[in-house]
């Protein structure tokens, strides 16, 4: 039998200075929203539908991060002109939402590690490979 997860939040965003930026949400009517606005000043919007097997995957995806766990704030003040993101997200018995300038879970360290990244790959395969990094 098929698990059935259900998001009721999704928004999260990533990027740094001078870009690019992306930004995912999630639209009352079950509808992903991206957003990409790269360094050169574009701007890209696209509307999806995951199906219920990408929400499942994405929950799964989520629970192999540990994305619950993390801490709702990492920064790192040694670096100056790295990445900021932020993300919430209520997906089953998920429940997160934290920020961060510069510092990645789970770790706090600069570059994005695994957890991080992993979050990212994920998203980016709920809006059809969509970049999102």
């Amino acid at each position: 039998m098929a698990e059935n997860v259900q998001c009721t939040k999704l928004d999260c965003c990533v990027g740094g200075f001078p870009g690019p930026w992306y930004r995912v949400t999630l639209l009352p009517d079950g509808t992903l929203r991206y957003l990409c606005d790269d360094e050169a000043g574009a701007h890209s919007e696209i509307l999806t539908r995951p199906s219920e097997e990408a929400w499942t995957k994405f929950y799964h995806a989520c629970m192999s991060v540990g994305l619950g766990k993390w801490e709702k704030k990492y920064s790192n003040a040694d670096v100056t002109d790295g990445a900021s993101w932020a993300c919430s997200v209520e997906i089953g018995n998920i429940s997160y939402k934290g920020e961060g300038s510069n510092g990645f879970p789970p770790s706090g360290d600069p570059d994005p590690g695994l957890a991080f990244g992993g979050l990212c790959s994920a998203i980016s395969q709920l809006v059809g490979e969509l970049e999102f990094e």
